[in-house]
């Protein structure tokens, strides 16, 4: 974890230490689903465009105005994207969201995370799936808008994700696919 990764998560953590008023004993950030696999699909699209241009046309000059689209496009969907950061205590569970550009601002500006939403763990239930960019974690209970939350977790934070799902399922939240099981 680099030193950027680790300032954001401990604001991150004073932060919903002070929504939840209990000391957060596990954090995890990731961002949504839904925006991850826009941001994948992007550069897809423009891989396999650019592919098609190569082998259809040997002309230079259609890939500059190819590669410009594709840089606006791809900065468009990142500027969307949504990063969650869940914070764990001894008896709930508070999610916090922000812009994913808003993360790097956070060692400049102390922005506060727009809180999502806060539920006690007896009535969390999360789901964490292994896929080859990462973990998909799902959380179905009270709070996000009467849905489920679904979250892409790193490979890099493996070990966050250990350490939330172990917390979630000692504070008695029903807890499937914990990593080694």
């Amino acid at each position: 974890m680099t030193s950027i990764e680790r300032n954001i998560k401990l604001r991150e953590s004073q932060t919903l230490s002070r929504v939840l008023g209990e000391q957060v004993v596990a954090t995890l950030g990731g961002l949504e689903w839904s925006w991850f696999l826009a941001s994948t699909l992007t550069v897809l699209v423009f891989v396999a465009a650019l592919v098609l241009t190569v082998t259809l046309t040997h002309d230079a000059g259609v890939y500059l105005p190819l590669f410009l689209a594709f840089v606006i496009v791809n900065a468009a969907v990142q500027s969307l994207q949504k990063v969650c950061f869940v914070g764990v205590t001894e008896r709930s569970i508070g999610v916090t969201q922000r812009p994913f550009y808003l993360y790097i601002l956070t060692l400049f500006v102390n922005r506060p995370a727009r809180r999502m939403f806060t539920a006690p763990l007896a009535a969390a239930h999360v789901t964490a799936r292994s896929h080859p960019l990462g973990w998909s974690v799902r959380y179905d209970g009270p709070g996000p808008r009467g849905q489920s939350l679904r979250l892409q977790v790193g490979n890099r934070s493996f070990g966050d994700l250990e350490e939330v799902l172990a917390a979630l399922r000692a504070g008695g939240a029903s807890v499937d696919g914990l990593p080694g099981e």
